[in-house]
């Protein structure tokens, strides 16, 4: 039984190994690479989708001074026209950069999303925010499973 184990551990370890030389290598971060990119991307799963006439805004905030009061980037008052987030769906939105900002200057990440609702609307989702520098690396953060409504209607993290 002791060789079985042994003989085991060992075919896990050489599919580990094996799986570790095969990843590719990671991209160099460079501090002053300028952030090319932002956007958001939402999952919404079974459960409940967002009415058309519900308006979205996304914040991304980073650290200035030790408070999350610098804008990264931001998009305002989005799909309430007429856009349904039908249950599931995806639904990718790139967000305005405000600024010029280099990795360097990402000191943590605070996403805030909100919902200005029409009447009753609940909606459950997953997101990832996804930050795309020059250099070629990307910052990805995310959540599952947040739930919005009329009378919860601000998402807020802190990464």
């Amino acid at each position: 039984m002791k060789s079985g184990l042994i003989s085991f551990i060992a075919r896990i370890t050489m599919t580990i190994g094996a799986s570790v030389l095969l990843q590719p290598a990671a991209l160099a971060e460079d501090a002053n690479a300028k952030l090319q990119g932002a956007k958001i991307v939402f999952d919404t799963p079974d459960g409940d989708d967002k009415d058309k006439d519900t308006k979205i805004t996304v914040t991304l905030y980073t650290k200035e001074n030790n408070e999350y009061k610098r804008i990264v980037a931001s998009k305002k008052d989005f799909d309430g026209d007429n856009t349904t987030y039908e249950d599931p769906s995806k639904h990718e939105k790139e967000l305005d950069i405000q600024g010029e900002i280099t990795r360097a200057q990402v000191d943590g990440l605070r996403v805030v999303i909100e919902v200005q609702t029409n009447g009753n609307d609940t909606w459950i989702f997953n997101y990832k925010v996804q930050l795309n520098f020059a250099d070629g690396t990307t910052l990805e953060k995310g959540a599952d499973g947040v739930k919005l409504k009329e009378d919860d209607r601000k998402h807020e993290k802190t990464y």
